[in-house]
């Protein structure tokens, strides 16, 4: 089963996003962005597990999805998001692949 990585929790409802598989948390409320090394080490402790199968649920601060869409695109050489579609109130998957610069 994949799992879904969201990105920061706040007070949103994200159980939409169960259809894609296992919820995980990866930061909760209000981080120190600014702390990039200590976010980027925690971050890619939580996701060194996961697969390349697995999508990562943008939310919360800029500086943390860039964080862990690197950190995904590092591991497998690309990334699944999953991005809230306002208008229709769903999720939708875009995919983003690490392609080699010549």
């Amino acid at each position: 089963m994949s799992k879904v990585y969201i990105v920061n929790k706040s007070g949103h409802d994200f159980s939409q996003a169960e259809v894609y598989g296992e919820l995980i948390i990866l930061t909760q409320g209000t981080v120190n962005v600014f702390a990039t090394d200590r976010l980027r080490d925690e971050l890619r402790n939580k996701l060194k597990d996961s697969q390349e199968g697995d999508y990562l649920l943008l939310s919360g601060s800029g500086v943390l999805c860039a964080l862990a869409t690197l950190i995904m695109i590092e591991l497998h050489g690309k990334v699944k998001w999953l991005l809230y579609n306002f208008k229709s109130h769903e999720y939708v998957v875009r995919e983003v692949v690490k392609r080699e610069v010549k």
